[in-house]
């Protein structure tokens, strides 16, 4: 136990250094000095009296200078006491604004009457497990009021409520710990970083619970007629196996929340930085290919559409600077996708919805001026983690099959609708059409690779399922809904950048 108390000394050092600008990494380092602090004054404590010489040098194999140089600290035991109960209750205390440090603003400030509300509580324990106020307590009531054997029996049903008190604080902290995993951005990435934080944080409160859970408790006995105070012997386990694995448990716990906090970190401030992206395997390994031949399916298809409208006679000049136009863009999205090939990876990047879907309809769909296009953004949409290139062709094969859906349908009903919208940690974004519709013995298989209910000489059947690939690979969701002849529901959704 000495050298993990060297350990701890090092790792809130350590924390200190790197961690000190975030909320949950002051809470743990508070929390792991208040640790330190409360093993220390139990050691001080047991070096008082040489009877706990083994008992001490189970749990904390203290080497004989440090163990002579406590026993002979001028310090009185009163004092250790609440030394000790003031730390072990700052731990708890800690552990409340830790799991609490992961809530959202909109919340602070039942968040602030939850940390009032549990410190006053922990005071209170502090104040009565004071041995001056335990000395007073008794020398009132005892015997006016209560016999020797009422007061202790007092003493033991204080003592069991406070020790459920801070175990179902400490198991709530847990609770609400792993709850917060489950409510948290739909970033991996991020989702395991703060569950690798909450397992080290679980596995320093067991090792605090087998050491402190008795604490605080009444260690001092008084006798009113002799006036005399007796100190007790502190509550220890006497399982000697768990003597032996304590101090390698808690070293493996000090290292892994040190690891965790510290790439926890690492995240939080990239994600402040306006630079920060990532990159990620795609989940479908010819994804690229596809959609190379997917590229060249649509542009091809342009100008067909366009060689079908060719008059050879006064806009045949106009046909052909059309047809050179389709060419160019053509090469050069073929250029781009070449060129990804080689890296079949996404960059993912900080983006704002808002600004790409407002950029994509200027740019695709203004040349379809007898379909209304309708917009709803919300103004404080958070940022999301797009590759830009991939999410704009996924979006575009959605657009495209809108379109080709409106077309179908008397000009006065073509109505395109997109919004976006924040759902607790998701960006939804939602694109409606009131086309044709799709049957419903095709909804099932749209995200189907090469499926189609079109003549293949038109469609191949890659679009959506591509699109499906590229949301599921951004970490997203893609749902769709369609009534036949009332139109068609896209919902996608994305992780918020938090």
């Amino acid at each position: 136990m000495f050298y993990s108390i060297i350990i701890f000394i090092f790792v809130i050092i350590f924390l200190l250094k790197t961690n000190h600008d975030n909320l949950p990494s002051r809470c743990i380092i508070a929390l792991l000095i208040s640790y330190m602090m409360a093993l220390f004054f139990l050691a001080l404590y047991l070096s008082k009296d040489s009877y706990y010489y083994n008992t001490a040098n189970h749990y904390f194999s203290l080497p004989k200078y440090i163990w002579k140089a406590l026993l002979l600290l001028s310090i009185r035991k009163s004092t250790i006491i609440r030394f000790c109960n003031l730390f072990v209750l700052s731990v708890i205390f800690c552990s409340v604004l830790f799991a609490l440090s992961f809530l959202q603003s909109r919340i602070a400030k039942t968040a602030r009457r939850v940390k009032i509300t549990v410190a006053i509580l922990l005071l209170l324990e502090l104040t009565i497990y004071d041995p001056s106020v335990i000395k007073w307590l008794y020398c009132f009531l005892y015997p006016r009021f209560l016999t020797v054997p009422e007061f202790s029996c007092l003493q033991s049903g204080i003592h069991t409520c406070t020790m459920l008190l801070n175990t179902a604080l400490i198991l709530l902290c847990i609770v609400f710990l792993f709850f917060t995993i489950t409510q948290t951005t739909g970033l991996r990435m991020i989702r395991l970083n703060i569950l690798w934080v909450t397992l080290s944080y679980l596995f320093i409160m067991l090792t605090f619970a087998y050491l402190f859970l008795r604490y605080p408790c009444p260690m001092v006995k008084i006798s009113k007629l002799s006036g005399i105070v007796t100190f007790l012997p502190a509550p220890l386990s006497s399982n000697s196996l768990l003597y032996t694995l304590f101090p390698f448990f808690i070293i493996f716990t000090l290292l892994l929340i040190t690891v965790s906090i510290y790439k926890s970190n690492v995240i939080t401030r990239q994600l402040r930085e306006k630079d920060f992206s990532i990159s990620k395997q795609i989940a479908a390994s010819d994804i690229t290919s596809r959609t190379f031949c997917h590229y060249m399916k649509n542009e091809l298809l342009a100008i067909s559409a366009e060689l079908d409208n060719l008059d050879l006679n006064e806009e045949s000049q106009k046909a052909v600077q059309n047809v050179v136009e389709r060419c160019d863009h053509l090469y050069q999205r073929l250029d781009i996708i070449h060129r990804s090939t080689h890296a079949a990876v996404l960059v993912l990047q900080k983006e704002d919805l808002r600004i790409v879907m407002t950029e994509m309809i200027k740019q695709h769909l203004t040349q379809y001026p007898d379909i209304q296009v309708s917009c709803q953004f919300t103004e404080d949409c958070p940022q999301v983690l797009i590759d830009r290139n991939y999410f704009e062709q996924a979006i575009m094969n959605i657009l495209t099959n809108a379109v080709e859906a409106l077309e179908k349908v008397p000009p006065q009903r073509r109505s395109l609708y997109l919004s976006l919208d924040s759902v607790d940690n998701w960006t939804i974004l939602t694109i409606r059409d009131t086309g044709i519709g799709i049957p419903k013995e095709h909804l099932s298989n749209i995200f189907t690779p090469f499926y189609t209910s079109e003549p293949i000489a038109r469609h191949w059947g890659i679009g959506l399922s591509l699109t499906h690939k590229v949301i599921t690979a951004h970490e997203g969701h893609i749902e769709v809904s369609s009534i036949p002849d009332t139109g068609t529901t896209f919902q996608i959704m994305l992780p918020v950048v938090q």
